[in-house]
């Protein structure tokens, strides 16, 4: 189950408090769907607190919720989808992770922190036009992940004639998922759907043809 909020503006805004509140409702919410895993996404917002100042705030609040999403059997998972950023990145959201230590505190991969420049798709999208373009972050970070993950987001975007998916190094990512040692559960999300890409497509048969392509890559 994802809950998207940005912790450390949400802190700033309101107060520790009341973010701890919101965020117990998710669980409980979580907890009586019988997901298994609540991901968070850390956004970089605020450029004061672009430093190791924000990065302490963030890690308190945290710290805030790791017993909470343990009074619900719950795992946090803090989504890295970007390569560039504070907070965001794979390599930021993994030294928190083991800093805190507590198994209720796991990274989500998100392939999208892996993709691949291609002549089809900007790197950048159509709601992130004001941005450079992130360069795709480097597959040994991906296998560095996986053993402080539960969940890695698999985000798709458009697949070729065979049904493969050429903007990202699929075949390394799912061999890394093969070999680890930590079983993970994939949540495959097809975003082939927004206006930069495609529009038109059938998104619940494109969806079918990324969940295929997991399993054929599952089962190599």
């Amino acid at each position: 189950m994802w809950f998207y909020t940005d912790l450390l503006g949400a802190t700033e805004t309101t107060s520790l408090d009341t973010v701890v509140d919101q965020v117990e409702n998710c669980f409980e919410i979580a907890s009586d769907l019988g997901a298994e895993v609540v991901v968070m996404t850390p956004v970089d917002s605020l450029p004061q607190y672009m430093s190791e100042k924000g990065r302490e705030k963030f890690r308190r609040i945290v710290e805030e919720l790791v017993p909470l999403a343990r009074s619900y059997k719950l795992t946090i998972g803090l989504e890295s989808g970007r390569s560039q950023g504070t907070f965001c990145t794979p390599q930021a959201v993994a030294k928190l992770v083991r800093e805190v230590s507590r198994p209720e505190l796991t990274v989500v991969p998100d392939f999208e922190a892996w993709r691949i420049a291609t002549k089809d798709l900007p790197l950048t999208h159509v709601e992130r036009q004001d941005t450079a373009s992130p360069m795709p972050a480097e597959l040994p970070l991906f296998k560095e992940c996986l053993p402080l993950a539960r969940l890695v987001h698999a985000k798709l975007l458009r697949l070729d004639e065979s049904g493969e998916e050429p903007h990202f190094p699929i075949a390394e990512m799912m061999s890394a998922i093969r070999s680890s040692e930590r079983p993970h559960i994939i949540n495959i999300e097809y975003e082939g759907w927004i206006p930069d890409i495609d529009p038109h497509l059938d998104c619940i048969e494109e969806t079918r043809r990324c969940v295929q392509l997991i399993k054929r890559h599952l089962a190599a």
